[in-house]
């Protein structure tokens, strides 16, 4: 780098800049971290949610004759996956479309009250295995966005602002110098005549 005013004035608005960008990746970390904790927090009673209510659903379909029963109960795969973005980290939100049962699907006479109880706690079930694998993924969504902003940040702190330290001091000094120089020059000529 060569040691012009200009180039000085550049070095200290790349140094603002890596500063402001440093700023704004250490912010970005503490609201993914707070972000991450929250989901973790849900995450686990999610998780202590759909054991109990798999147990339960669980302990209702013993009390049901399961011979057929696949074949009366159609199966519901509609879901919609969203995104919400925090920080640049996409995360998911997973919703199923639960069917609105108003009347049976299977037929009535052949089946008993217990079917209906299990095929709804089963459907709970669902509903939670959506939230966690929700969950889940955003977890490992918001920790690679963490890993990314701290590296990043490393780089700033430990790379870029240094050499840009050391470049606007070897600007400066060598500036200096020249005017050491200039003014001597200068006392020189004055002496002379």
């Amino acid at each position: 780098m060569l040691p012009t005013r200009k180039n000085l004035l550049d070095a200290k608005v790349k140094l603002d800049l890596a500063n402001k960008g440093f700023e704004l990746l250490d912010k970005k970390h503490k609201i993914l971290t707070k972000e991450l904790m929250y989901i973790r927090h849900n995450s686990k009673l999610t998780k202590s949610q759909l054991c109990e209510a798999i147990k339960i659903a669980k302990s209702l379909s013993k009390k049901i004759n399961m011979e057929n029963i696949n074949k009366l109960i159609p199966l519901d795969f509609s879901y919609t996956i969203d995104h919400r973005y925090v920080m640049g980290a996409a995360i998911p939100t997973i919703t199923n479309q639960v069917m609105a049962y108003t009347a049976p699907v299977y037929p009535l006479a052949t089946t008993c009250v217990a079917l209906d109880e299990a095929f709804l706690a089963w459907q709970h079930a669902k509903q939670l295995i959506c939230k966690l694998a929700e969950s889940e993924t955003a977890i490992r969504q918001i920790t690679v966005q963490l890993q990314k902003a701290k590296k990043r940040a490393n780089a700033l702190k430990e790379i870029i602002i240094p050499a840009l330290d050391k470049g606007i001091k070897y600007i400066r000094e060598q500036l200096e110098e020249r005017e050491r120089d200039e003014l001597t020059r200068v006392k020189v000529t004055k002496k002379e005549p």
